[in-house]
């Protein structure tokens, strides 16, 4: 059975070159209507390796920067990658890393006969997710994917209810089997586990590379020739108190001349993930640590992220360390580099340190001497960064997330705060990243540069239209991200702020890896990398590796082509499992918002639109959580964004009284009460 992805791939490679809707492609395929969320799944993994391009109309169409090939991998014995093309062509790849013989992959080839952007399109091991059906003489399931329907079930598990989303196997007779209960359809409410399966990110890790991990050692005393000692120096962590993967220590000074001099000593995870190693190799496969309400899926094993990389308290540390010298204004006079070692004075957390910031009545004491003093300091920086950040154009959203935590009995929701410490670290890291990503230029070496792009044209023209309604002038036809800060901080508390800035985010495109630099709209900077999570990114440990080799003076012409050549694929497979990462994590988060609902059922909630469309009003909870109002009868006016709803118009913005009547498949479902102020509808 083909999936989704491989038949969107042959009618791609197949059909019309013109630029299409989803819509238009859906319907040409002929796909049921309840693939949609699987069809969209496919189309973004297939833009993410560049076999597809969506333009700024929203509109899909083949890449043709390189030829594309669909083919069946068979894996050689010296552990090379063969694969056979329909049409007889045979094309090789050095690793065969965890493709199995018998998967059909989509490829790319470059200019040198090269294969790149390998893509699993149909696993030879195939399972299949669907729904269970149980009836007293035979069970079947029908799968979310295909056009088949009801397929018979061999010998049903009796902990399969009728109506559970399951996983099987095809037989050699045409049947199938069970071979993982997931859970109920009625609440969408999956184990943590089941979702990382289900979107195939690992949670165990391979033997060999525990025990590659397992002996890994740090020799201080021999790298202390090599590197700068820091160990006396006043060096600090601040992150979450559940944090144990701490890949970021700062320190701070003020200057004779008036400037500050922010230090950002980063773990150097690249002394002990060396290139191509077990290690190195499920860490790209990983590409991201994933993290959810109380636990995380870590990128690296647990001895390297929690302990040897981890820059804990009092213990020697191998770093990587950026030194930037600024001035009054956030202007960055010099920056240095180095390899070095720290031991951290504090262990410090984002509340504390806000605490003590913000004034709190009750503060911690922070015991190690000069502290107190030294994140007055980090402060007065951050304050003086943020400020120049805006001004070049930052966009900073005001926008609610929601956060969860989850104990034996209940569930509690409430919004996700990012206080004054936050803001710091946050800061810090900025202006580190920003200055590799120039080092980087300077050096005119391969690198992987974190991009993102200008927002999408059409969906600008909904804000553009919403504000022109309202009495501004504004001129989106040309965006620049000090354009968009300037709505909105004209926009700040007045009546259309939260609209406005709905209307933005919804045309942001999401960020990702690039090995060509091109500028990050939302932070309005030129040249950005991710230099500062090596723990848990892989793009962070590439860097490292980039910067390690420009300090040691060790990048020659032969490694710097190699990098070339793969630099590429690594950003796509990055940006990629970013986003496969991100899925999950909100889909548990989803989940659990979905299990708080069910108790809270019968509910009066003050709610706000934030999004209008035909049929539907998404609403948003004091806590952060979000939900639906759903009915046939809602009509969106585009024009100054509101829907008629019977008798009621509704604006973006606007604060209802809603009632909590369900939890549905996409999330929470409400009914209005009342308008914030006026009688009951």
């Amino acid at each position: 059975m083909k999936t989704i992805k491989e038949r969107l791939v042959e009618h791609m490679l197949n059909s019309q070159s013109k630029p299409r809707l989803q819509t238009e492609i859906m319907g040409q395929m002929k796909m049921r209507k309840d693939a949609k969320k699987l069809f969209r799944k496919a189309i973004n993994d297939l833009t993410d390796i560049g076999f597809l391009t969506r333009n700024m109309k929203n509109r899909i169409s083949l890449t043709k920067t390189k030829p594309w090939f669909v083919g069946t991998v068979y894996p050689g014995s010296n552990g090379t990658l063969h694969i056979l093309t329909d049409s007889g062509l045979t094309h090789g790849k050095p690793s065969a890393g965890k493709f199995q013989n018998g998967d059909r992959v989509l490829y790319g080839l470059t200019s040198q006969g090269n294969v790149t952007h390998l893509e699993i399109l149909t696993s030879a091991i195939q399972t299949f997710r669907g729904t269970f059906l149980r009836s007293i003489e035979k069970s079947y399931f029908v799968p979310e994917e295909g056009g088949a329907t009801e397929m018979e079930i061999v010998n049903p598990p009796e902990q399969a209810k009728h109506l559970d989303i399951v996983h099987c196997c095809k037989l050699s007779d045409g049947r199938f089997k069970v071979v993982k209960v997931l859970g109920s359809t009625s609440h969408g409410t999956l184990s943590p586990d089941d979702i990382c399966e289900e979107r195939g990110i690992p949670i165990e890790f391979p033997s060999k590379v525990l025990k590659d991990a397992k002996k890994l050692r740090v020799d201080i005393q021999s790298e202390e020739r090599r590197r700068l000692d820091l160990r006396n120096e006043l060096i600090y962590t601040i992150d979450g108190a559940d944090a144990k993967d701490l890949d970021d220590a700062i320190s701070i000074e003020k200057l004779d001349n008036g400037m500050f001099r922010l230090g950002v000593h980063i773990a150097d995870v690249s002394h002990f993930v060396q290139e191509d190693s077990t290690i190195d190799k499920e860490a790209f496969y990983r590409g991201t640590s994933v993290y959810f309400p109380g636990h995380n899926v870590p990128m690296l094993p647990r001895i390297l992220s929690d302990k040897l990389c981890s820059l804990e308290e009092g213990i020697d540390k191998l770093t990587m360390s950026v030194f930037l010298d600024i001035d009054e204004w956030g202007n960055v006079q010099k920056h240095t580099f180095h390899k070095s070692i720290i031991r951290s004075k504090a262990r410090l957390f984002y509340d504390d340190v806000s605490d003590y910031l913000e004034g709190a009545e009750k503060c911690p004491d922070f015991e190690v001497e000069g502290l107190v003093e030294n994140l007055t300091i980090a402060h007065q920086l951050a304050t003086i960064l943020e400020s120049r950040r805006r001004l070049r154009g930052a966009i900073r959203f005001q926008n609610k997330k929601p956060s969860v935590q989850v104990d034996s009995e209940t569930i509690d929701v409430r919004p996700e705060e990012k206080r004054v410490a936050n803001r710091i670290i946050e800061s810090f890291m900025v202006a580190a990243n920003e200055a590799v990503g120039k080092i980087a230029l300077e050096h005119e070496v391969p690198f992987l540069f974190r991009t993102h792009p200008v927002p999408n044209e059409h969906r600008l023209e909904r804000l553009e239209k919403y504000l022109n309604s309202k009495g501004y002038v504004v001129d989106l036809t040309e965006p620049s991200s000090k354009s968009i800060q300037s709505i909105l901080s004209e926009m700040r508390e007045t009546e259309h702020e939260i609209a406005a800035e709905q209307l933005l985010l919804e045309s942001m495109l999401p960020a990702s890896y690039e090995a060509e630099v091109a500028d990050h709209f939302g932070l309005g900077s030129e040249a950005y990398s991710h230099f500062t999570s090596p723990i848990r990114r892989y793009p962070d440990l590439v860097c490292h590796r980039v910067l390690s080799a420009i300090l040691e003076n060790t990048l020659l012409d032969k490694k710097k082509e190699e990098w070339s050549s793969r630099f590429d694929e690594i950003a796509s497979r990055s940006s990629n499992r970013e986003r496969i990462a991100e899925e999950a994590e909100k889909e548990v988060l989803d989940s659990l918002i979905k299990e708080w609902g069910e108790q809270h059922m019968g509910v009066v909630f003050l709610g706000q639109v934030m999004s209008l469309m035909d049929g539907e009003i998404s609403v948003q909870l004091e806590n952060a959580a979000t939900g639906y109002i759903l009915d046939h009868n809602i009509v969106h006016d585009s024009t100054d964004e509101t829907v008629s709803f019977g008798t009621e118009r509704y604006s973006l913005g606007e604060k209802l009284y809603i009632c909590l009547q369900g939890v549905g498949e996409d999330g929470l479902i409400f009914k209005v009460v009342t308008k914030l102020k006026g009688g009951l509808t």
